[in-house]
């Protein structure tokens, strides 16, 4: 498959996850993915790959982690209270895709959101997620 077929895929990808946030759904799949996109799971890994750069659960993650983190900053919420709701189902695995993306535990983020001094990581990680976006 020529990479702008890789591309063309991809781009669908991004306008389900980010018009229909799809992400936040705590069944989806890289199967589920592939059935609304309308290709097969080969060729949409691939073609995250490829473009993204990156596996379909750390590009999924990425955008949970960046919606949770808008989330709490808006509501106040504790975030780790949040987590269950956008399709992080273990707080182990929570606490590992947070701390990889943010270099903080949920805990300190918040600690560190409250005192004003949001990690400077997340932020960079905002900016990586927006330019996805576009």
């Amino acid at each position: 498959m020529s990479q702008d077929k890789y591309a063309y895929i991809y781009n669908k990808v991004k306008d389900i996850l980010e018009n229909e946030k799809m992400y936040l759904r705590p069944e989806l799949s890289l199967a589920l993915l592939s059935r609304v996109v309308g290709t097969n799971t080969v060729y949409l890994s691939k073609a995250i790959n490829r473009t993204a750069g990156c596996s379909f659960n750390t590009l999924v993650n990425r955008y949970r982690i960046a919606h949770l983190i808008r989330a709490a900053e808006e509501s106040g919420e504790n975030i780790e209270r949040l987590a269950a709701q956008y399709g992080f189902w273990s707080r182990s695995t929570f606490y590992d895709v947070f701390r990889q993306q943010t270099g903080v535990t949920p805990h300190r983020y918040m600690q560190r959101l409250a005192a004003g001094d949001a990690p400077q990581e997340q932020k960079d990680e905002s900016k990586e997620i927006q330019t996805l976006n576009h």
